[in-house]
């Protein structure tokens, strides 16, 4: 039964940062106006917004002008729910998973923007931290599998790690690296776990990277030019670090 509602829960929230991932990065408040078409600009009622039921009654359609919808929104009410899901069974009703679903909400809030707009701005990343400072301080007061050290040394070597990655491009570029706003994301991802884990989500990260690159090079799907985003590969870093080697069990 508690699946059942966590599946519920994160269908709802899936449907909340689909909107919040088109609107914000337009300037577009999250509050008004009410939902519309992107194609035709009609007002959406509350039976086109059913998270799942909606597109499938629907057929991926818009109900007024029978455009097509975004498949990332069905994608993300299919994907949110399966994270919290896994996390539930993983780290159970505790604490520390309580942390991480938040966390991984956020990093799939921050995939669709840089896969969408293929950059993140400053702002957008102050939720990770937010969320990383309020770890930190549960740590502090034991309430953590852990101490507080343990996940301080997590943070302080992405720190360094994306210090060092930044002077490299600095040197050998004679410029700021491109998507820096992506790299500053590792420490506060990085404040929940320690050193060795942080280890395992870089390695699963790149390992993804490298992977999606080779794949859409050698089919022709993308240029030389093209930017990878960088957050979609994070995300499944720590998806993998908390699926099977999760410490919080």
């Amino acid at each position: 039964m508690i699946i059942f509602f966590i599946v519920l829960a994160g269908a709802a929230i899936a449907s909340f940062i689909g909107s919040l991932s088109y609107r914000l990065p337009r300037n577009v408040s999250i509050i008004s106006p009410a939902s519309s078409c992107p194609a035709c600009g009609h007002r959406l009622t509350f039976f086109d917004l059913i998270p799942l039921v909606s597109y499938a009654l629907l057929r991926g359609r818009c109900r007024y002008c029978k455009k097509r919808i975004s498949a990332r929104y069905l994608l993300l009410e299919i994907a949110v729910p399966a994270v919290y899901v896994c996390i539930y069974l993983r780290a159970g009703r505790t604490f520390p998973a309580l942390f991480v679903s938040y966390l991984m909400t956020v990093l799939i809030y921050l995939s669709v923007v840089d896969i969408e707009q293929r950059r993140l701005c400053y702002g957008d990343i102050i939720a990770v931290y937010a969320g990383a400072a309020a770890f930190l301080v549960c740590a502090g007061t034991g309430s953590m599998p852990r101490p507080l050290s343990h996940y301080l040394y997590g943070a302080l070597t992405a720190s360094a790690l994306v210090s060092c990655s930044a002077l490299a491009v600095y040197v050998l570029k004679k410029r700021a690296p491109i998507g820096v706003a992506d790299l500053l994301v590792l420490p506060a991802v990085a404040a929940h776990f320690g050193a060795v884990e942080v280890a395992r989500v870089l390695v699963f990260s790149s390992l993804s990277g490298i992977l999606a690159a080779v794949v859409l090079f050698s089919t022709k799907k993308v240029k030389g030019e093209y930017r990878f985003p960088m957050m979609p590969f994070i995300a499944f870093g720590v998806l993998v670090e908390i699926c099977l080697f999760s410490y919080y069990i």
